[in-house]
């Protein structure tokens, strides 16, 4: 039996914190996803002006940016503030992917979907486009991971009895997620 590639769920909440791109207005005027080559980025630079009302309409939505670049910049904020910008919703989909170590599993990735969104994954229109040609969302990143594993890898478990631990129980969960094991 083969698993599929891709499975929409949509009933998991997204995370408290949602990471993002925002593609500013491009003076070339091609928007970034729409382009048929990326021969070159400066098609795709905004002028200042643009930039800073791309920023005012994100902000005001209660995005907060992050980095900034000729192109765009990145933000960070509540699944609200970006259904506020984009009139759509964020929902959760699964891949099936390659991940470290070779193996294959499924990763959780967010989707803004409503009427007037695009249908590639990942990307949102804005409904007030006339500074913001797109909205990127990035894959959960680990702490915010939507379907953590069903129990804790081997190596942790081996790891905690060989450093005398005792066995380890669903309070020690958070080593999955990171935390050492020097408590």
């Amino acid at each position: 039996m083969t698993l599929p590639t891709y499975v929409k769920n949509g009933q998991r909440p997204a995370p408290e914190t949602v990471f993002g791109y925002i593609s500013a207005q491009s003076r070339g005027g091609a928007p970034i996803t729409t382009a048929a080559t990326f021969d070159s980025a400066g098609p795709f630079h905004a002028d200042q002006t643009t930039l800073d009302s791309a920023k005012s309409l994100a902000q005001g939505a209660g995005l907060e940016v992050t980095a900034t670049s000729r192109l765009g910049f990145t933000v960070s904020g509540p699944p609200a503030a970006y259904e506020e910008l984009t009139g759509g919703r964020i929902e959760s989909y699964e891949v099936l992917q390659y991940v470290q170590q070779g193996l294959t599993r499924y990763v959780t990735h967010l989707d803004i979907v409503g009427d007037q969104q695009p249908d590639q994954h990942g990307v949102g229109a804005v409904r007030r486009a006339e500074a913001i040609e797109a909205v990127v969302l990035e894959e959960p990143r680990a702490p915010h991971r939507l379907f953590p594993p069903a129990q804790l890898p081997n190596e942790i478990v081996e790891s905690a009895r060989i450093f005398g631990l005792g066995t380890v129980s669903e309070r020690d969960s958070d080593l999955v997620h990171g935390v050492g094991l020097d408590r």
